[in-house]
């Protein structure tokens, strides 16, 4: 008996840890697609305010389009919430692919401003779900060893689990700010009234280089996340957050708010590395319900 326990602990200790990380890194290219639609506003509304383009939109029904995204996602995370109980997390990260193509056809398609608008807010929904599902996916499929062990799980209360989780997630928010930002901004910079001279395809650049920035932040907050730990990650990400958007209070040249949105993205790659990392650690797997196997 005490040989075959020996021998589960043994298996348990020298598990390969490649597929968990191979597993995160592969769920984690949804965040890539939906991160698409986030940028999608900057190479088609140039296009869309084109006198080229045959549908006739105003530069206000151009920042709805650009702003009906994010909403969708308040629809989202309940939906996921609710379905990733039902189906499980990795098929409901899956289920991703459901909303992201139907966006990404009608968006295709469309010929007026209500149908963009439909086929931007379904992609929020998209985006919504997976911030729900990838962090109880990533809870799931990794070790302790990998995410790191908080608390004692048999007497830990359940309540300030949830309040850090939802209070980890303001930092979603603050970023959110971010990626919506070009809705109301690029008509105010296109505009005749505004001080300095921006074309179309420099604001297209404008509203591009925020998501580049995610490439350099998600690799700098894996590096990061191991020394000073992820919640104070979390709390780092204020840092670039709030340089940001002093850049873009006081920019006076493209180059300026280029370099503001690029910082505002490295933000946003930190958040998708150091928040999934934090609630695996600050949870326990009562809460997130390990359920589901790889």
């Amino acid at each position: 008996m005490k040989l075959h326990l020996s021998g589960q602990s043994a298996n348990l200790q020298n598990s390969k840890q490649w597929p968990q990380y191979l597993a995160v890194l592969t769920a984690g290219i949804s965040g890539v697609a939906l991160g698409s639609h986030f940028a999608w506003t900057s190479p088609a509304l140039p296009i869309i305010l084109s006198d080229d383009f045959p549908v006739n939109i105003t530069s206000g029904e151009a920042s709805y389009i650009a702003m009906i995204g994010p909403m969708g996602d308040f629809l989202g995370a309940p939906l996921a919430a609710w379905f990733a109980d039902k189906i499980g997390r990795k098929n409901g990260i899956l289920s991703i692919a459901l909303p992201t193509l139907v966006a990404w056809i009608i968006l295709a398609f469309a010929n007026s401003t209500l149908v963009f608008c439909i086929g931007r807010f379904i992609s929020g929904i998209g985006e919504g779900i997976f911030f729900i599902v990838y962090p109880m996916y990533v809870g799931e499929v990794t070790e302790s060893k990998i995410r790191g062990q908080g608390g004692n799980p048999q007497r830990s209360k359940q309540w300030p689990q949830y309040l850090a989780v939802l209070t980890g997630s303001i930092s979603s928010i603050a970023l959110g700010l971010h990626y919506s930002w070009t809705s109301p901004a690029l008509p105010i910079l296109l505009s005749d009234d505004f001080p300095v001279n921006i074309t179309s395809d420099e604001a297209s650049y404008i509203a591009m280089i925020g998501p580049i920035g995610d490439f350099f932040g998600a690799p700098l907050a894996a590096w990061f996340a191991d020394i000073i730990g992820r919640k104070n990650g979390i709390l780092l990400i204020a840092l670039p957050t709030f340089v940001a958007w002093m850049i873009l209070a006081f920019a006076k040249s493209t180059l300026e708010f280029c370099i503001g949105r690029f910082i505002s993205g490295i933000g946003d790659g930190m958040l998708f590395i150091v928040y999934p990392m934090y609630v695996g650690e600050v949870t326990e797997p009562k809460i997130r319900e390990t359920k589901d196997q790889l």
